[in-house]
Formats: structure tokens, C-alpha cells, sequence
């Protein structure tokens, strides 16, 4: 499974997709439409999307994510943050990497 992690802001994104592995498989910058699931579709059909819960910014990716069958998580803004490397680390490879720790939640799916 590609685990495809995602910082939403106001009128663009970044989404960083990773293997069972951790490894980088590509990367993205973008707006916020559905673009985002047409680069994402060749790099698997198991997919599933971390994304950056921050109030209602990811709202309308979120709903075009569900209404085209993907599968997503919202991760804590707050889990994503770290006392020493926030400013550092991106955020969506934080979204992939808090996801993937064993006391996952459970996929939001409708």
C-alpha cells in the first residue's frame, strides 16, 4: 500500500507518497483540486491518504478524495508537530510518518 501524505493550505498543496518502506516514491505541489488524484493514480491502485486535519482547509479535498473512492485519514495537526524539528520537517511527510506509527486510527471512510 502507497501511504500519500498531504499539507493543505488555502489555494495550493504538497503531497509526498512513500511505500510499505518509507521510501520516497514522488512528490507534488499543486492547487487544491483534483489534479492531485490524477498524479497519484499511477503510482498504485492501493492507496491512502494522510491528511493534514487544520479546521476546514482540507474540506473540499477530503470530500473530492471520498467521492472518488479513496481511502483517507485525518492526522492531528497537533501529532505532526515536534518540540525541537517542527519548523524543519515538512508537514506531509510528518502526516505519512504519524500515520504509519502502530496505534494508527482507523481509516475514515463513508
Amino acid at each position: 500500500m502507497i501511504v500519500i501524505g498531504v499539507d493543505v493550505h488555502k489555494y495550493s498543496l504538497t503531497a509526498v507518497a512513500v511505500d510499505e518502506l518509507g521510501r520516497t516514491l514522488a512528490e507534488h505541489a499543486g492547487p487544491v483540486d483534483g489534479q492531485v488524484i490524477g498524479w497519484a493514480r499511477p503510482l498504485g491502485e492501493e492507496r491512502l491518504w494522510a491528511v493534514e486535519d487544520c479546521r476546514h482547509v482540507p474540506r473540499g479535498l477530503e470530500q473530492t478524495l471520498i467521492g472518488r473512492g479513496e481511502r483517507l485519514v485525518r492526522v492531528r495537526a497537533r501529532s505532526l508537530q515536534t518540540r525541537r524539528f517542527h519548523r524543519v520537517r515538512r508537514d506531509e511527510r510528518a502526516a505519512v510518518r504519524t500515520y504509519s506509527r502502530p496505534a494508527s486510527p482507523a481509516p475514515f471512510q463513508r
